[in-house]
């Protein structure tokens, strides 16, 4: 196996190690809080693949783009901001992501985490086909 594509930190996010977090390196209780915050908030979200192999596409769940990556080189062709038209921008979580003729279907969460609203909570499936949403 070998490195496809790294994505810096600064545009996945980061969760600390084990010693930074302060956890246990035994299989003793332990909480994690700061994997608790950023559970689906940082990395990347699901994944998928052009029907000629040429393409992978990656929900970005950290940055919240979707991006276009060369499967032959790896380099990235682009990335697109997914909308945000969660009542308040910052709970907008992308995830899912699936490509089916000619167009890449991204599934998103409003949380309301920020909001503190539960009416705000919904899913928006997006479609981005032709370089847009």
């Amino acid at each position: 196996m070998e490195n496809f594509l790294t994505f810096p930190e600064d545009e996945v996010g980061t969760v600390g190690n084990d010693e930074n977090r302060s956890l246990p390196d035994n299989t003793d209780p332990s909480a994690d809080l700061e994997g608790f915050l950023k559970t689906g908030m940082v990395g990347i979200g699901d994944i998928d693949i052009s029907p000629d192999g040429k393409i992978l596409y990656v929900v970005n769940v950290y940055n919240r783009k979707l991006y276009s990556i060369n499967t032959e080189d790896g380099s990235v062709l682009s990335s697109v901001d997914i909308p945000r038209e969660c009542s308040d921008e910052n709970d907008t979580r992308p995830f899912a992501l699936k490509y089916n003729d000619d167009t890449v279907y991204v599934g998103v969460t409003c949380t309301e985490y920020n909001s503190q609203d539960v009416n705000d909570l919904k899913a928006i499936i997006y479609s981005y086909k032709d370089e847009s949403f």
